[in-house]
């Protein structure tokens, strides 16, 4: 009776640490840093906008003129940590796209190329 008694006191309190896995360690952080970074060889006009999917209001919106090798930062608050996120990248008259699941996410990176736009996250 005492082994049942004491595996129930060991299940009942890895509840908690199970559930925390879910979000990843740590927890969710409440806001998620973005870099925009241009790896082409010449200067880029650039437009980003971070919503939550189905919503219109940005949760951040950032852009300009970045020369080559040349860095922009900004970060988002998380509302809602299993939200998913719509990242959108407008450039040279072409718009990338990308949906990204908020669940661990710990930062967004966006490449911009030559002819091209690489978004990218990292979770945990």
């Amino acid at each position: 009776m005492w082994r049942r008694r004491a595996v129930s006191k060991a299940i009942v309190a890895a509840i908690p640490f199970l559930a925390g896995c879910s979000r990843g360690i740590g927890g969710q952080p409440d806001s998620v840093p973005v870099e925009v970074t241009n790896e082409s060889d010449a200067s880029r006009e650039y437009d980003l906008t971070i919503t939550a999917a189905g919503v219109d209001d940005d949760l951040l919106s950032m852009g300009g003129s970045l020369s080559p090798g040349a860095r922009s930062t900004g970060e988002f608050e998380v509302a809602d940590p299993n939200a998913t996120y719509a990242v959108r990248v407008a450039m040279a008259g072409e718009e990338w796209s990308e949906e990204i699941d908020g669940s661990g996410l710990r930062s967004v990176t966006v490449g911009i190329e030559a002819a091209t736009v690489t978004i990218a996250t990292s979770k945990t």
